[in-house]
């Protein structure tokens, strides 16, 4: 990861406005031009380079995720450049120590490398675990797994709703509070007794709907704590989000992925359509 009005305004790189002229489009996915140059000499670079960019850490650790599962499955050069701001306050060279990321491969010169904000055939494609095979999960998370982390997820069932930063607006990043109501009533009734932690920004009065006997609000907590225990939870049920949808990918548990057009699933997720939870997946996980 802005209405403006029509009349005689147009928007400016820094998200301004300038009277008199129409606005600038972008490509689909957030691209420039300039992007789109670049990822035309990715057939022919030898290696990649994801470029220094202003987003958040699930956003910029995302891309930097892309980048690498191409290189490994096209036996290129990952040079990994540290993430140098971070939207939301957090500390860049912290969290660039904490994905354990480094380049991966023979290195190749600079000159070399394609610059790219991200890797659109990876993130976008139909079926992901193309890209993200088992090879390249077991580099991703090895290179995760190798600093510090802090402890791992107390609970049997986390789930990731993501507030703060969106609103209702926003249809492709929103789950209703009915939604994610009905959906621990369904995991209550076939794991009773399991703990669920519901990870979120906010204040508990905007949970109450979700409150009862074994559920926990892990309300703003510290970045590295919550995506830690959102990667090492047996279950995760992860948001529309890239900071959900990099916890799934180096979770080695159960992933239950409610569908939505942000993110696509990995083939051995469990994918609930249209926010109906099917009885047969679900009592598949239970009895593993």
């Amino acid at each position: 990861m802005m209405h403006q009005n029509a009349h005689a305004a147009t928007t400016l790189h820094d998200g301004g406005t300038r009277q008199g002229r129409a606005p600038r489009q972008r490509p689909p996915g957030g691209l420039t031009p300039r992007d789109l140059r670049y990822l035309k000499q990715l057939p022919k670079a030898r290696g990649i380079r994801i470029r220094t960019r202003r987003d958040g850490f699930g956003a910029q650790y995302i891309a930097q995720m892309s980048a690498l599962a191409w290189a490994v499955s096209n036996k290129r050069y990952f040079f990994y450049e540290p993430f140098s701001h971070l939207d939301h306050g957090e500390d860049a060279t912290r969290m660039s120590d904490f994905t354990g990321l480094r380049s991966w491969g023979k290195p190749v010169n600079y000159n070399r490398l394609a610059h790219v904000r991200y890797v659109p055939e990876v993130l976008a494609a139909n079926d992901p675990s193309v890209h993200f095979s088992t090879e390249v999960l077991e580099i991703i998370r090895g290179m995760y797994h190798s600093t510090p982390k802090s402890a791992a997820c107390q609970h049997n069932i986390a789930i990731h709703i993501r507030r703060g930063d969106v609103n209702k607006e926003m249809a492709s990043r929103w789950l209703s509070m009915g939604t994610y109501k009905r959906l621990i009533t369904t995991l209550q009734g076939f794991f009773p007794g399991h703990s669920i932690g519901i990870y979120s920004q906010g204040s508990p009065e905007d949970f109450r709907r979700l409150q009862a006997p074994g559920v926990q609000l892990e309300l703003n907590q510290d970045l590295e704590k919550t995506f830690h225990e959102l990667v090492t939870a047996p279950l995760l049920i992860p948001a529309p989000s890239c900071l959900s949808y990099a916890a799934a990918l180096l979770s080695e548990g159960n992933v239950l992925h409610i569908s939505n057009p942000q993110n696509r699933p990995l083939k051995h997720w469990i994918q609930i359509r249209a926010l109906t939870l099917k009885a047969s997946k679900l009592l598949k996980l239970s009895q593993k």
